[in-house]
């Protein structure tokens, strides 16, 4: 999220300890994860704003970027979804990093896509709802052809191949925090997970 947070929309920068599950205190600073919290100025709180990127080439090469954020008084929504096949060259970079070109001996083309979705909101004082949508799919297709003569004596052997190969994989996951109470003392969370997976080769 930070990478596409322009720095004048920041009011405040807070960062804590993460003892949600250690009130008394019993784990050592080193073992404690730290929470970033970003304070948006006033203005900010009701908005909506994202940015996209689309770059293409030769051979049928693209990449395509896209993120949204949306506020809405205790309601966060974010988007973030990524296509390309580039077989991680990177050529095009993503918007937030530096790009760059690097070649490998690979006579495969790598297709990616994934995105992530994420919903946060508060209903009443009492319950808080996080959703998090993963999804992630990768096809991988590759072509050979080898062709050789092998010389023994006065006999020539050939021998020719054509290879053709296709994998895909894709996987999802959805997963939730529900919390509801009035304070950390009675509060009940509920975290519930579902993950999908599938591959194919050819």
């Amino acid at each position: 999220a930070t990478r596409n947070l322009d720095a004048d929309m920041i009011s405040k920068v807070q960062v804590y300890d993460d003892r949600e599950g250690d009130p008394d205190h019993l784990k050592s600073d080193y073992e404690v994860k730290k929470i970033i919290n970003l304070k948006f100025k006033r203005e900010l709180k009701k908005s909506t704003f994202g940015r996209a990127m689309l770059g293409g080439g030769t051979r049928d090469r693209y990449q395509a970027n896209a993120f949204l954020n949306k506020f809405q008084d205790d309601l966060q929504l974010s988007d973030n979804a990524s296509s390309d096949n580039l077989t991680g060259t990177g050529i095009f970079g993503d918007g937030f990093h530096t790009p760059v070109l690097q070649a490998e001996p690979r006579g495969s083309v790598q297709k990616l896509t994934n995105g992530t979705v994420n919903f946060n909101n508060k209903f009443g004082k009492q319950l808080k709802v996080n959703l998090i949508y993963y999804f992630n799919n990768d096809i991988d297709d590759s072509k050979g052809t080898v062709n050789r003569q092998q010389f023994v004596g006065d006999t020539t052997f050939n021998t020719f191949s054509n290879n053709i190969n296709h994998h895909g994989s894709t996987s999802q996951t959805l997963s939730g925090r529900l919390e509801y109470g009035s304070d950390t003392a009675t509060s009940i969370k509920y975290n519930p997970e579902f993950s999908y997976n599938s591959n194919n080769s050819n």
